[in-house]
């Protein structure tokens, strides 16, 4: 009698775990893909630099590098990013349409004038005076 219940039982048991188990498999949930696909590196100082209309700007800047990629050309980096931005007047960094010009002129600077393939550019702090 004992073994006409366990063994029900028992396959019950098998039979729900199983089912559970291919269930999770089936039903996982995936890891979500990274937001930032790369390497942010930060360059090491500020930039404090006088614009065309007479004003001056300081921002620090970071650049978005491929995950194997690391940074050896920063004073080049630095030079490019002096030189498209002393050409812009004030109100171009202060507009988000502005800043997005600059910072595709400069990725494209970068890429194409020295070794580094850059992603994105970003300016994170900012300050015009």
């Amino acid at each position: 009698m004992r073994k006409k219940i366990l063994i029900p039982l028992a396959a019950l048991i098998v039979f729900c775990g199983g089912g559970f188990a291919a269930y999770s498999v089936a039903f996982a949930k995936k890891a979500p893909a990274p937001k930032v696909n790369g390497t942010v590196m930060t360059l090491a100082k500020s930039f404090t630099m006088n614009l065309s209309d007479g004003q001056y700007a300081t921002l620090s800047v970071a650049l978005l590098l491929p995950k194997s990629e690391t940074m050896t050309d920063e004073p080049i980096v630095r030079a490019i990013i002096t030189d498209v931005i002393t050409d812009q007047p004030s109100t171009t960094l202060l507009s988000a349409n502005g800043r997005a010009g600059i910072q595709s002129d400069i990725v494209h600077d970068v890429n194409t004038k020295t070794n580094l393939k850059v992603k994105a550019i970003y300016f994170t702090d900012l300050a015009v005076q």
